[in-house]
């Protein structure tokens, strides 16, 4: 079954409201396990929106449909970033799990992070991702980009982390859901709005 404009929408209406009350609840919470199965642009909202000043404990799902648990302790690994002079706008490729094909993404200079997954996920690759994700932003912001266009293929833990990554003072992150062989949907992170793409550009 096709997945629609208007399907992800009212999802994404429901999660918003989750996330409030999940906010409220973390008042009185040590510490948040995130677990489940979703459209990885509503894993990085999940993150973003819960931040990076909190630790999470992930419960991932084996090759063998077994179940182990990651405690995440971030920790930032600072790293100088040098970018061309590019556009205002890029695109952010981030394959953890498998390989992109590049020419479904849209036409603009690309930064490609090739982070494949280890067969058990680790505090220590998500640290990587995080700080990876963090420092391209960081830089981006620098260079003054206006827009990253995000596109991943990772499970949900790793999506949630990239999630984090991103901060309301980064340039606009866009961030694509892969759906039946097509970004055709996007995430406006920071603005926290569900667009169709209709055009390139």
């Amino acid at each position: 079954k096709k997945n629609s404009l208007k399907s992800y929408k009212r999802h994404f209406r429901k999660q918003k409201i989750n996330l409030v009350q999940i906010i409220k609840n973390m008042r009185d919470a040590s510490k948040i396990t995130y677990c489940g199965f979703s459209s990885q642009m509503f894993s990085v909202f999940d993150g973003y929106i819960l931040g990076d000043t909190n630790n999470y404990d992930f419960i991932e799902i084996k090759k063998n449909n077994s179940y182990y648990l990651i405690s995440e302790k971030r920790k930032n690994i600072q790293d100088t970033i040098i970018l061309d002079d590019y556009n205002q706008e890029i695109n952010l490729v981030v394959e953890t799990s498998y390989q992109i094909d590049e020419s479904k993404c849209l036409n603009n200079p690309t930064i490609k992070l090739d982070m494949q997954e280890p067969t058990r996920i680790t505090n220590d690759y998500l640290n990587k991702v995080y700080s990876s994700v963090k420092n391209i932003l960081d830089a981006c912001g620098s260079k003054n980009i206006k827009t990253v266009n995000l596109y991943m293929t990772a499970k949900q833990s790793v999506a949630f982390i990239v999630g984090t990554a991103i901060q309301s003072y980064h340039p606009k992150v866009r961030v694509f859901n892969y759906d039946n062989n097509n970004f055709k949907y996007y995430l406006e992170v920071q603005r926290g709005v569900i667009r169709e793409m209709v055009s390139n550009g």
